[in-house]
C-alpha cells in the first residue's frame, strides 16, 4: 500500500532512482478503468501499453459482478482461477479451478479470474465507499490485476448495487447469464 512512499524516502536518501510508469501489458483498458477505481489517487492510475495485443478475439471482456447461482456455469465455461481472501471463502462451485488467496496470487496473470469478495470489501463494490483498511484495500486491488481479459466479482444480488454497473449477460456458447459490467462513469 505505501512501496511508494517507501521509494521516495530511499531516493531522498540518495539510495536510489525513481522513474514512474503507469502503464500495464497484462490487461486492457476496462480492467485498467476498474482498478483505478480502487485507489483514489489518480497519479497512481494505470493504462494498457499501447503494444499491448488487442482483446478483440475474446469474449466476455472486462470486471462483472456475477450472481454465484450463475458461478457454477462461468467456471464450467471458462475455468477462471478463483481468488479468495483466505481459506474459509465457500468455493464449492469451483468445478476444478484453481483457488488460490489473493495475496497467493501476487505477481501472476490468468486469463480469467473470479473472485470471492471478502465482506469488507462488498461496500466499495455495491456503493463506492472507499475500503478503509488498507491491506484489505491492496489485496483486493492486486486480485483485480491478476486478469488478462476478464474479472468476474461474486456478488448476491448484484442488481442492487448502485456504481458504475450496467445490466448485461454473458453469453456461453449454449447458454447466457444476466451479469452486470464496470462502465467508468465519464464527466459531462
Amino acid at each position: 500500500e505505501n512501496i511508494r512512499q517507501y521509494f521516495e524516502m530511499l531516493s531522498q536518501k540518495g539510495l536510489c532512482s525513481i522513474s514512474y510508469a503507469n502503464t500495464t501489458r497484462r490487461f486492457n483498458q476496462a480492467i485498467c478503468d476498474y482498478i483505478n477505481s480502487i485507489h483514489s489517487d489518480s497519479n497512481a492510475n494505470v493504462y494498457p501499453d499501447s503494444s499491448c495485443p488487442d482483446d478483440n478475439d475474446h469474449e466476455n471482456l472486462g470486471v462483472y459482478l456475477l450472481d454465484p447461482k450463475h458461478l457454477a456455469a462461468y467456471c464450467e465455461a471458462y475455468h477462471p482461477v478463483i481468488l479468495r481472501y483466505d481459506k474459509r471463502v465457500n468455493t464449492d462451485f469451483a468445478n476444478n479451478c484453481d483457488i488460490f488467496n489473493y495475496g497467493a496470487a501476487k505477481g501472476a496473470t490468468y486469463d480469467r479470474v473470479l473472485i470471492v469478495p471478502v465482506g469488507t470489501v462488498i461496500p466499495f463494490i455495491k456503493n463506492g465507499t472507499h475500503i478503509a483498511a488498507d491491506q484489505t484495500r491492496a489485496k483486493f486491488y492486486v486480485a483485480c490485476t491478476r486478469a488478462r481479459h476478464s474479472v468476474v466479482i461474486a456478488l448476491k444480488n448484484p442488481e442492487k448495487v448502485t456504481t458504475s454497473f450496467i445490466p448485461t449477460e454473458i453469453k456461453l456458447p449454449n447458454q447466457s447469464f444476466p451479469a452486470y459490467k464496470f462502465y467508468k462513469q465519464t464527466s459531462i
